[in-house]
């Protein structure tokens, strides 16, 4: 079954529960907008072998950075409103993140004189695609109209991981070798957990603001090369991998304005 199938099977089975009881279960649908800090973990784990001198390398680099991105996205759930103190709902929701971090560093490979090469500079772009969820909230009501809420759930983060990686020799000529098999999809699970309020406007028409981190776990990109240098009558070959793991965190804050049915 495709997953427009799936997701027009649940949009049913909210409205069916939501209508059960107008007074207890409200399904409502939102727009949302906000922004966000992202910060990743990198670690890279090189080997790097020169089969003349048959000389073997390794090395380790830890890197974090940073950056602010705009969110804009969705949601669809369902609220049970039938105490007159507590609050609960489940919903799904989905993101957009306008988000392209760079960054590169020199990777620390210790690299010796005989291989006659600087350790090697790795370039990152890491873009966001989208973010997706389903959240759990539980809150407690303050005059029977204001709600302040904990939430917590499931986060899925989609992005490309760009690398590039640049050997300079000791001479003046530069050996330049970039992996052209750099790009890799990637698909991070975590969790996210948060505090938020909901509050009635006009009508049907309710304010949300929320304020979460989320947590990924890491994804680890593989890059095997190898490339060759001719100076006089001898042909060096380098060759190596690298292990390149990267862990996302967000901080972000959303504003949504969300109709119920």
């Amino acid at each position: 079954m495709s997953i427009k199938k799936y997701a027009f099977l649940a949009l049913a089975l909210l409205s069916s529960v939501a209508k059960a009881d107008d007074h207890c279960y409200k399904f409502y649908v939102g727009g949302d907008l906000g922004m966000g800090v992202f910060s990743i973990k990198h670690y890279d784990n090189g080997n790097f072998d020169e089969t003349v001198d048959n000389t073997l390398t390794t090395g380790v680099a830890r890197f974090t950075n940073s950056s602010p991105t705009f969110i804009g996205g969705g949601r669809i759930g369902l609220a049970w409103d039938g105490s007159e103190c507590w609050y609960a709902a489940i919903e799904g929701n989905v993101h957009y993140a306008g988000r392209c971090m760079r960054g590169e560093w020199t990777a620390d490979w210790d690299v010796s004189q005989d291989v006659r090469l600087n350790d090697p500079v790795v370039r990152f772009t890491d873009k966001t695609k989208f973010i997706a969820g389903v959240n759990a909230h539980l809150g407690y009501k303050f005059c029977n109209e204001a709600v302040v809420y904990v939430l917590g759930g499931y986060k899925y983060l989609k992005h490309d991981l760009y690398q590039n990686f640049s050997f300079g020799e000791e001479s003046t000529t530069k050996l330049v070798f970039e992996d052209i098999n750099s790009r890799r999809c990637l698909n991070s699970n975590g969790w996210t957990v948060g505090l938020g309020m909901v509050n009635n406007l006009w009508c049907d028409w309710d304010l949300r603001l929320e304020a979460a981190y989320a947590g990924f776990g890491s994804e680890c990109v593989r890059n095997n090369f190898e490339f060759t240098d001719t100076i006089g009558d001898v042909t060096y070959t380098y060759a190596g991998n690298n292990l390149h793991k990267v862990q996302p965190r967000l901080f972000y804050g959303l504003a949504s304005l969300s109709y119920n049915f």
